[in-house]
């Protein structure tokens, strides 16, 4: 008989892959064509051909043993070379001694969080969140600590995140650019949050998740965490930037000046191989050398953000306008915006409740698709406007 925890956790399931496979149940009947389906972040951009040549070379280049097992914390050469990335994009020091090679982003925030949380500990973050962080948290026996944003802006409250700061508070958890709204955390935004860790006495860990970083649209910027705060810790995967989330590859970068530093990277590699990933795939590791600075031309889809956005708008929709990754999270027209998206499937129109994100009332976008398919949407949105009185 299966765990009752598991069981419950099964039960509540997720939205975003419950609505992927409502989506390929659609497409069976009425055939993929004729189906808007922006319920799924599965970028769809071309992987560039050049990292596809890396890939052919480290393969190539992986002599006897070359499939082994290596360090739990990755190959030395890889660390090395993605220390570098990290200086570059920082201007801080970062040592290969405090990278961990990961299967993901994914692998890299549930090593952080089994290595940092006793049980009760809390983690902190800001709604809009991405839902798998709790079962990540949870998985290490923490708690998730659910903030809201200002509204309309989607921006971190320091007073809110002030008050929320207890004895068991352990981490602070930020997504930017943000997954499901887009927002990018400015600097005067971040400082402010320093300036709540630096009063609170405590020592609390900063934890980046950062699979978007290079999914920046205009004149954004993404300030750096590693400059700002000390007790600074990033999670990274070239999931997103390369169009790669089949593969698994990624890293945890920790700030050389994090509290506990040496027993901190210790037992991220402890954490690598006791939860099962055992080290980040060999292969991977080695390609990792060649691409790890290369990624999707950001213009794609900022091309595509733009068509939707502007469908929206002229449906009648109130949406902020993403400012970096493959999101917008438009408001619902009615309260309860479950009964809205199930309203869009019946037009073939496929998305995501903001509820699954710790948002009610919203709704979520994703742009992995093509222009085509957004354009035709257009008519879908216009009739779902009118609809609900919108225009």
């Amino acid at each position: 008989m299966i765990s009752t925890k598991i069981k419950e956790a099964m039960q509540q399931g997720s939205a975003i892959r419950d609505m992927f496979e409502k989506g390929k149940a659609i497409k069976a009947i009425y055939g993929a064509d004729q189906v808007y389906d922006f319920s799924l972040g599965n970028p769809d951009v071309a992987t560039p051909a050049s990292v596809d040549e890396d890939l052919r070379f480290a393969l190539a280049q992986a002599v006897s043993h070359g499939h082994g097992y290596m360090t739990n914390a990755g190959y030395e050469e890889t660390r090395r070379v993605v220390a570098e990335r990290e200086i570059k994009r920082s201007g801080v020091p970062v040592e290969p001694e405090g990278i961990v090679m990961t299967c993901g982003a994914a692998g890299a925030l549930s090593i952080i969080f089994k290595s940092i949380l006793d049980p009760g500990d809390e983690v902190v973050v800001f709604a809009p969140y991405f839902a798998e962080y709790r079962s990540y948290v949870q998985n290490a026996g923490g708690i998730l600590k659910v903030l809201p944003t200002k509204p309309g802006e989607f921006l971190p409250d320091p007073n809110v995140f002030k008050q929320a700061i207890s004895p068991r508070t352990k981490a602070l958890l930020i997504n930017s650019p943000n997954n499901p709204s887009g927002c990018v955390y400015d600097i005067g935004t971040l400082t402010a949050l320093k300036h709540v860790l630096d009063a609170s006495g405590q020592s609390i860990y900063v934890v980046s998740d950062e699979p978007y970083a290079e999914i920046i649209f205009g004149d954004t910027k993404l300030p750096s965490i590693f400059a700002l705060f000390p007790n600074s810790i990033i999670a990274y995967s070239w999931s997103k930037s390369l169009s790669l989330p089949g593969e698994r590859i990624g890293y945890v970068a920790c700030n050389k000046t994090c509290e506990d530093y040496e027993n901190l990277i210790s037992a991220l590699a402890y954490a690598n191989r006791s939860l099962g990933f055992v080290n980040a795939p060999a292969l991977m590791q080695r390609a990792v050398i060649a691409f790890a600075d290369k990624h999707v031309d950001p213009k794609i889809y900022e091309k595509r953000r733009d068509m939707l956005y502007n469908i929206l708008l002229d449906s009648g929709f109130s949406c902020f306008l993403s400012q970096g990754s493959f999101y917008l999270f438009p408001q619902s027209p009615i309260l309860d915006e479950e009964i809205f998206v199930d309203e869009c499937a019946e037009h073939r129109l496929l998305c995501t409740p903001g509820s699954a994100f710790g948002m009610p009332g919203h709704f979520r976008l994703s742009f992995c698709v093509s222009e085509e398919t957004i354009k035709r949407s257009a008519s879908v949105f216009h009739t779902l406007g009118k609809q609900y009185g919108l225009i």
